[in-house]
């Protein structure tokens, strides 16, 4: 860590502020902390005391994840070299690990573990795959099902298990806060030693403050819990049950199907009935996850994360650390130490938002849409956006930007701006060379720095750090859209980076014809915009606004209490060549929280719509979709499917249709289906009243009629006459 001093004689380091610093090393981090402590209380500014003991090492040495190790060395009981005072020097490779993917299965009250299950799968090797169980063996077992006597025995085992296949990466679902967490548990009450790693330190538990943030420290061992990793996949699921991702990705699932307040009554049930349902559910379970690990290439991705940012594996979920380290690198790198623990500029309010252009409600034809490319780490590089350079501003010789909000940057090339410069470079390397892990890594990478700028968990946080991006994105926007403006283009809506222009081509414009206009009217304003920056701000602009796509028809929908637009929300036919395919953003075809009968209702009526399709057509579909539901021929359609986002006896001042559906449960999940009925919400599986045919006339299709009808001239009342604010059924 390091201190504040006036007179520091040769020392190297110095604060953000020009502050001299004294570098001291200390023997053990708690020592340090409690040094740190004694500082602070003084009142004197400590730096970097929370960094632990082995990265500061690496910080100093300036190594990165992989290094090379030279020196002598002895056996060990545990690893096959110990390396006594060893010589650490950065290196490159690529590791090949070793996954052991497990699941466990236990009593309701989890006061038993009934059966363990893994998966085991070397480098290159063939995989092993075992289910451990506690009882007596039965005729028929299959080979690879183990029987112990007892918990303990079964536990015991389990460990030796892990210690005698030795993996590098240990996974499952949930596998930190459910799986390590109950066996620990259990473990240190059956008194059988909870050692699973690579030395003689039992392995522990250590809770996290947020979702997501605990960890399972094994030494010589990483823990990658899947579900997290899963979250990092692309296309979105309608929730992190393992069954849900696995159907998605896999197109298979579990080995036993049920509802969740089923789940372990049938779990207990084939563990004393059918010996081999609950075998085969056990197992299931643990390859499902080696599976969706391996189709995704998920280890991969965290692997390459990890050399790249320089932390371990367990350390590179979220954004906030990763930065962090990478920017303190930096820093150590130019001689200078983080903020102080007292004095950190943390967040002070809300940063506003990207730039919503209102949307102008229509149904259009030929809409060109223009995106600038990786827009806010854009803008850091352009206009030198950084903590240091904000910190530096008007002391270090150089000139400043000053950002549309009024804060100023030092012109000498900042940290962040360098790391994104590199990061560009290396993703345009991994493009060229095919290698779409790599780019994608530095894709989510670059993304993140703005969302960690503006979070007070970040200790490089700071409100003029964060809005000056969104505020130069907004100026940027806007900028685009007056030049739009005056080459006769209508802009119809636009979000933070993207602009959807009326460039009034002509109708029977070829599709090539279209792209080649798009082309040339970006090149267009990339050299306005190199132009306008240079002349400004003083700044070489590395903005790049791309032609992304043509829709031949598209929609700007109404917001339904009032005629304003709907942000966020549009619908448009996409063409690509001869095809066209329909896409849709924001609005109920694309969220969960609406029913399939509404969901599907919106992409028929939107279909018809882009397609010119008959006035009477389209009243006739709707009048017969509206017969066939009140006819009880959609039922499965009706179904909602909602999470709860807090503890069930947490909804205390009000108790929305899911909250009331769940509080009927014997045994609620965080995800609720159920019926809007004659007597209310009621849950799958436990309907006791007739399904309110009404509700789901009134409440999903008459909210898509009313969107969609006005834009194929029709009036809503054709199709469901209102009478006193209800609906009237005349058919």
């Amino acid at each position: 860590m390091f201190l504040a001093c006036e007179e520091c004689g040769d020392e190297s380091f110095s604060s953000m502020d020009g502050q001299p610093l004294k570098h001291l090393e200390y023997s053990s981090f708690a020592l340090m902390q409690r040094e740190a402590e004694t500082w602070i209380s003084r009142g004197t500014p400590v730096y970097n005391e929370n960094i632990s003991l082995p990265h500061q090492y690496l910080l100093k040495k300036n190594i990165s994840t992989v290094f090379s190790i030279e020196g002598e060395s002895r056996d060990s009981n545990y690893l096959s070299r110990v390396y006594t005072n060893p010589e650490f020097k950065p290196a490159e490779w690529i590791p090949e690990l070793s996954v052991f993917s497990f699941d466990i299965e236990t009593t309701g009250d989890m006061n038993r573990v009934l059966g363990i299950s893994f998966v085991f799968q070397p480098p290159g090797g063939k995989r092993i795959e075992e289910v451990l169980l506690s009882g007596d063996p039965a005729p028929g077992d299959p080979a690879n099902l183990s029987c112990y006597p007892d918990e303990s025995s079964l536990l015991k085992a389990f460990f030796e298990k892990i210690r005698y296949t030795d993996p590098d990466i240990i996974t499952g679902w949930n596998v930190i806060d459910f799986d390590l967490a109950v066996l620990r548990k259990r473990a240190n009450l059956l008194k059988v030693p909870f050692f699973l790693g690579r030395s003689n330190e039992p392995s522990r538990y250590r809770p996290g403050e947020s979702w997501g943030g605990s960890r399972m420290v094994i030494r010589g061992r990483q823990v990658l819990d899947a579900m997290h990793l899963a979250r990092s996949l692309s296309g979105g699921f309608e929730d992190f049950r393992l069954e849900t991702v696995a159907y998605s990705v896999l197109s298979r699932g579990k080995a036993l199907e049920y509802e969740e307040w089923e789940k372990v009554e049938l779990i207990e049930e084939a563990y004393r009935n059918d010996r081999k349902a609950f075998y085969e559910y056990s197992l299931t379970d643990s390859q499902l996850v080696l599976d969706i690990l391996d189709k995704e290439k998920l280890i991969d991705l965290a692997v390459k994360k990890s050399i790249l940012i320089g932390l371990p594996l367990q350390e590179i979920q979220g954004s906030v650390g990763p930065f962090e380290f990478l920017y303190t690198k930096g820093l150590w790198e130019r001689g200078y130490a983080g903020p102080a623990s007292n004095d950190r500029d943390h967040m002070i309010g809300r940063v506003m938002g990207g730039l919503v252009i209102n949307p102008k409600p229509g149904l259009y034809k030929n809409i060109l849409v223009f995106d600038y490319k990786s827009l806010y780490p854009s803008l850091i590089r352009t206009f030198n956006i950084d903590p240091l350079a904000y910190r530096t501003a008007g002391k270090d010789g150089y000139s400043v930007i000053r950002t549309p909000q009024g804060a100023e940057f030092s012109k000498q090339k900042g940290i962040l701006p360098s790391l994104i410069d590199r990061f560009f470079a290396e993703r345009e390397e991994a493009k060229e060379q095919g290698n779409e892990t790599a780019s994608y890594i530095y894709k989510i990478i670059m993304n993140s720095f703005y969302g960690v700028l503006g979070t007070k968990n970040c200790i490089f946080a700071s409100p003029f750090l964060a809005g000056s991006i969104t505020a130069f994105g907004q100026h940027i926007l806007t900028w685009t859209k007056d030049l739009f403006s005056e080459k006769g283009y209508t802009v119809l809506y636009g979000d933070t980076d993207s602009l959807f222009v009326d460039a009034h081509l002509p109708e029977d414009i070829s599709y090539k014809e279209a792209g080649d206009r798009g082309e040339k009217t970006a090149a267009w304003v990339n050299k306005e915009l190199k132009t306008y920056v240079l002349k400004t701000y003083g700044a070489e602009s590395v903005l790049c606004l791309e032609y992304e796509k043509l829709y031949s028809q598209f929609l700007l929908p109404s917001a339904r209490s009032r005629g304003a637009g709907r942000s966020k929300s549009y619908a448009g036919l996409k063409r690509t060549g001869e095809e066209q395919v329909l896409e849709i953003v924001g609005m109920e075809a694309v969220r969960r929280d609406w029913t399939v009968l509404a969901r599907e209702l919106q992409k028929d009526l939107l279909f018809m719509l882009f397609h010119q399709s008959p006035e009477d057509r389209i009243i006739t579909a709707v009048k017969n979709l509206i017969r066939n539901v009140r006819r009880g021929a959609y039922e499965k359609e009706l179904l909602y499917t909602k999470r709860l986002r807090k503890p069930l006896g947490s909804y205390t001042k009000t108790s929305p249709p899911h909250v009331k559906a769940a509080r009927l449960l014997p045994k609620p999940s965080r995800i609720v289906k159920y019926y809007m009925t004659k007597e209310g919400p009621q849950p799958l599986g436990f309907v006791t009243a007739p399904i309110d045919y009404d509700h789901y006339v009134d409440k999903q299709i008459l909210p898509i009629v009313q969107t969609l009808l006005p834009f194929a001239g029709i009036d809503v009342s054709a199709v469901i006459p209102p009478e006193n604010g209800q609906v009237e059924f005349l058919f």
